[in-house]
């Protein structure tokens, strides 16, 4: 894990403790495409539902206690998941157990990432 990955666990809002610590380590390890982890896999992995479709309240706060861009997070959602699917061969099935989620939730992400005109 990067020292950059670290801060931002550390200075992140953790509602559900160290499960939700768990689980949000654990999907940035499914996310990550190589051996160390950077802010981004955290950054994707904080704000992917978890599977079942609840809300992931963490999030991390900045030095000013606010929440980070919204638009930064979602080019890192919409990076993660082009990603994943590039690596399944564009199978969504396939893709959403890689993401933690099911296939419904990741339709969702792509329409809510890439809205149609």
């Amino acid at each position: 894990m990067t020292p950059a990955a670290e801060r931002l666990l550390q200075q992140a809002l953790w509602p559900g403790n160290v499960r939700e610590l768990k689980n949000v380590i654990e999907r940035a390890c499914i996310l990550s495409a190589g051996n160390i982890l950077s802010e981004r896999e955290f950054v994707t992995a904080m704000s992917t539902p978890p599977p079942g479709g609840a809300s992931n309240d963490a999030q991390p706060a900045t030095a000013g206690g606010t929440r980070p861009n919204t638009n930064l997070m979602a080019t890192a959602q919409r990076d993660q998941i082009e990603r994943v699917l590039r690596q399944v061969g564009g199978n969504k099935a396939a893709a959403a157990k890689l993401l933690g989620m099911n296939r419904r939730s990741l339709y969702r992400w792509i329409d809510r990432l890439h809205p149609r005109a």
